[in-house]
């Protein structure tokens, strides 16, 4: 019996943390994520990640996860850019093109999923490595949203955009 109050006592607490460490939008995420469990799935819409998965993922501070997306893309907007000429331009410019289809693709109708992971890795590893004092203070500071982040993925995208506009002149 005292094992389960126990487990339910910290079970509570690391869902105030997670709470801290999402920020705006918890009550949304929240509501997405126990669907997922019920259905014991990990794909679901995420609506401004489909729009908008970069600046997304900036603003909701999944830097690790941006670098890869973005290296894997520049990868090969720089191999499409090094071929330009040549017979196999078509080819890095078409397998570039549905690499990041794909990975677009996977990224948007998991992006709920992924954040979730992350959220839960996050708050589990501050929770373990910080004092009990500074846990609420680091989960807020290092959890929640970039509006920072954003504008400046926002004007990296931008752009890419007017630079690959330019390149096709």
């Amino acid at each position: 019996m005292i094992k389960s109050v126990d487990k339910e006592n910290s079970t509570s607490i690391f869902n105030k943390n997670l709470e801290l460490f999402v920020g705006k939008n918890y009550d949304y995420y929240r509501f997405i994520w126990n669907r997922l469990e019920k259905r014991k799935g990990t794909f679901s819409l995420n609506i401004p990640a489909f729009f908008f998965l970069t600046i997304w993922l900036a603003y909701r501070k999944m830097y690790r996860t941006l670098g890869i997306y973005l290296a894997v893309n520049f990868g090969f907007m720089f191999l499409t850019l090094i071929l330009a000429g040549t017979p196999f331009c078509i080819v890095s410019l078409t397998v570039g093109f549905l690499l990041t289809a794909y990975m677009s693709f996977i990224f948007v109708f998991r992006a709920n999923h992924m954040y979730r992971t992350f959220a839960i890795e996050k708050t589990t590893q501050i929770m373990n490595e910080y004092k009990k004092k500074d846990i609420e203070r680091v989960l807020t500071e290092e959890g929640g949203t970039s509006m920072n982040s954003a504008i400046f993925m926002g004007f990296i995208v931008v752009t890419s955009i007017i630079a690959n506009l330019l390149i096709m002149l």
